[in-house]
């Protein structure tokens, strides 16, 4: 029986909680995850191979193809591939693309080069200007003037300006070395020339050309690489909307490729360098 105190006495009960084991996640997750990151990334390549021109998406397809022959110089993998012996739509052979595509990054580079000389010159103060484009036919480089007075020859005549001098000095330097052919085409503007012996804008835009030529071979350009001279006269304006701009009287040198490309109407050769494109004036 108990006594008075221990009745008294609370009564404590202690109870202890069982802890159940932890329960494992599980790495369900992470596949997933991967998954999902792995198709993005799949996403963003296609995205990015879509916005390629078609020169790039050859080149990454003959990587894949046969990355051992990129190595070696070969542009495309897939042209020493006994796997694909067909040469790319609208060419002769592979041999002549791959022509093509080095002689196109050898004009691309000289025109980076020259375009950098000519902007340090300063012919704003001179005035006249030049235009420097890679196009379908090759390299067209317009030398041409911008304010009424004359700037590349004496006025009326085709004796070359000290001006026209130094920067053909300039052009001559840096494509002397290229073994593509030259053209040069000379243009005047709509001014009547007054001459009691017939002498016009078509004898005038030729003996003009003439002169450039002349002076392109002084600064160590071979004769045999002029394949023409031409001389328009007034018949293709650099601005139609006035055939009077000073902007018409103008020499243009062109540099073909060596092989030709095959460029339909439908997709044209884009020029895939950063310099300026010819402007749509006129032409």
């Amino acid at each position: 029986m108990k006594t008075l105190k221990e009745a008294e006495r609370p009564v404590i009960v202690v109870r202890k909680r069982r802890k159940e084991p932890r329960r494992h996640q599980g790495g369900n997750w992470k596949v997933a995850y991967a998954d999902f990151v792995t198709a993005m990334m799949a996403f963003f390549l296609v995205m990015w191979i879509m916005g390629m021109d078609q020169d790039s998406r050859e080149l990454v397809q003959g990587y894949f193809t046969n990355p051992s022959e990129v190595g070696r110089g070969s542009p495309l993998g897939a042209g020493a591939s006994s796997a694909s012996p067909l040469p790319p739509l609208g060419w002769a052979s592979q041999a002549e693309r791959n022509e093509f595509l080095v002689d196109r990054g050898r004009m691309g580079a000289v025109l980076a080069s020259l375009e950098l000389r000519l902007g340090e010159a300063g012919l704003g103060d001179e005035g006249m200007d030049v235009e420097m484009a890679l196009s379908v036919e090759g390299i067209r480089i317009d030398l041409m003037e911008t304010r009424p007075d004359e700037a590349l020859f004496d006025r009326g005549g085709s004796d070359l300006t000290a001006a026209l001098g130094r920067v053909l000095a300039m052009v001559g330097s840096e494509i002397r070395s290229l073994p593509n052919d030259l053209i040069v085409e000379g243009h005047t503007d709509r001014t009547p020339f007054v001459s009691s012996s017939g002498y016009g804008n078509w004898e005038l835009s030729t003996d003009r050309a003439h002169a450039v030529r002349r002076r392109l071979e002084a600064e160590g350009i071979p004769p045999e690489r002029i394949r023409e001279v031409r001389g328009y006269g007034d018949r293709r304006p650099r601005v139609e909307a006035d055939p009077y701009d000073p902007r018409n009287r103008r020499v243009s040198l062109v540099l073909p490729f060596l092989a030709t490309p095959p460029a339909p109407p439908e997709s044209p050769l884009r020029p895939s360098l950063p310099w300026r494109e010819a402007r749509g004036e006129g032409s």
